[in-house]
């Protein structure tokens, strides 16, 4: 039984993600985050069809959008947004949320349909040759693994004979004249007691108040930012889920999330108290 096909987009490992489905006029909004740090551009890409993995569906365009500013990898802030009208023509649109640099296209589906047909009547001598293509690429991959082993050994053996060749030095050489320098220097030299060191006490870091009462009137924990935090890392810590993050943002008068500072607080409500992002509105 052949699947419906769908309309989505392509992750960066080349899995297909629907979104649509081809014979239902509807709406559909997600949040993508980036790959890598400072990211400076973001490609979203559209195919169409029923398998896993987007090499083997049909292509439709791509949306891309300029990030001019510094990121994190894994950071929230591109929105794209999918809409198949009655007519089959899909609008899609992508944008990002802080500095709305954003990308617009229309797609004609009622065409492509006929593509996507002709597409399903591959023979067998074209699907050997796709076989054939992932084979070959399957083995270069492994020959690209295979040498810097090899490479990796062979500089591990070189250094264990350096290394081989230093201690026979010391040990015929260098070990007996610091010996005998030693046992002169006992005949001479009166025993000093070793007097203890004074020990240091660490400084230690202030604890988190249980429950306080700050801005907004909400009762929770106080965090004390530092060096390296994020509120992304932050809803982990305290409710597992990354996705309370823009809630936290809100509780705490934070106008630009990604934005937190080393030596202030914020307060961390109840996980009851906010809300949580969602993917799909």
């Amino acid at each position: 039984m052949n699947q419906k096909n769908k309309i989505g987009i392509k992750l960066f490992d080349g899995t297909f993600v629907p979104v649509l489905n081809v014979d239902e006029p509807k709406s559909k909004r997600l949040v993508l985050t980036t790959v890598q740090d400072n990211q400076k551009k973001a490609i979203i890409e559209l195919y169409e069809g029923s398998k896993d993995n987007c090499m083997y569906n049909e292509f439709l365009g791509k949306l891309i959008i300029n990030i001019d500013r510094e990121t994190q990898k894994g950071e929230p802030g591109i929105e794209v947004n999918l809409r198949l009208d009655e007519n089959g023509i899909l609008h899609a649109k992508a944008w990002d949320a802080e500095s709305n640099e954003q990308s617009t296209m229309m797609i004609e589906h009622s065409s492509g349909k006929k593509i996507k047909h002709e597409t399903e009547k591959i023979d067998n001598f074209t699907k050997a040759a796709d076989k054939k293509q992932i084979t070959d690429y399957q083995e270069t991959e492994r020959k690209n693994k295979v040498i810097p082993i090899i490479l990796i050994s062979l500089a591990v053996l070189i250094l264990l004979a350096l290394l081989g060749t230093g201690i026979y030095f010391f040990t015929k050489n260098v070990l007996p004249s610091i010996t005998n320098y030693f046992a002169k220097k006992e005949k001479i030299i009166e025993k000093k007691v070793i007097e203890p060191e004074p020990k240091i006490e660490e400084k230690k870091i202030p604890e988190e108040k249980k429950e306080v009462i700050g801005k907004k009137k909400l009762e929770g924990k106080i965090h004390y930012i530092r060096w390296g935090d994020n509120l992304w890392n932050i809803c982990i810590k305290y409710y597992d889920d990354p996705w309370y993050y823009p809630s936290l943002a809100e509780a705490n008068e934070i106008k630009i999330p990604r934005l937190i500072y080393a030596g202030t607080t914020i307060i961390i409500p109840q996980k009851s108290d906010l809300k949580r992002w969602s993917f799909l509105e």
